[in-house]
């Protein structure tokens, strides 16, 4: 089952409140994977969420030394779903867009994708304000790890996927209804 139960702790006066339960789930969406309106959705067990760190020049002045901001690098994200119905052979078939024995790497244009990762919040009629969505820009399925195979087992089976992306941006503002303003492709019309 996607998500998990965090039970709420006391503290200040915008913290919940003991008593009080939310469940949280998250999905990972690829939009057009093979083409147009060639949509995929996951519920994910568990996820990383996006985190960039920036990388500093140092220049040495007179008698300071100044820092400024070099690049940025976006840490890739793990998604882990349970695959009762067969997603796996849309990200194998996504990954087969990356590199083949036969035909080597193809060009970036052909795999890399935009995604969504989003996190939704317990009650979306009524609470949508910590409903949080990542637009994962140029994303590719860099590692997928299947689940672990034993005959003392018969789980359904688990999939990791480490996805690499170029950048994120973060949308947490949701209108009322539960659904964003504007399409996925223009999710900058968020309100």
């Amino acid at each position: 089952m996607p998500g998990f139960v965090v039970n709420g702790v006391g503290g200040n006066g915008n913290s919940a409140k003991a008593t009080e339960t939310y469940y949280y789930t998250y999905t990972w969406e690829i939009k057009n994977i093979f083409g147009d309106n060639d949509d995929a959705l996951i519920n994910a067990k568990d996820m990383t969420l996006p985190v960039f760190n920036v990388s500093k020049e140092n220049v040495p002045g007179a008698s300071l030394e100044y820092k400024f901001a070099k690049s940025v690098n976006w840490d890739d994200i793990k998604i882990s779903w349970y695959d009762t119905v067969g997603m796996i052979d849309v990200i194998r078939r996504w990954r087969e867009s990356v590199w083949t024995p036969n035909s080597g790497l193809q060009p970036a244009s052909d795999y890399k994708k935009e995604s969504r990762v989003t996190t939704y919040s317990p009650d979306r009629k009524n609470d949508t304000a910590n409903d949080v969505d990542f637009l994962l820009h140029n994303s590719w399925p860099s590692i997928i790890r299947h689940g672990d195979l034993s005959y003392t087992n018969s789980d359904i089976k688990l999939i990791d996927v480490t996805l690499t992306y170029d950048w994120a941006e973060e949308y947490s503002q949701i209108v009322s209804g539960g659904f964003p303003t504007g399409t996925f492709s223009n999710l900058a019309n968020f309100p």
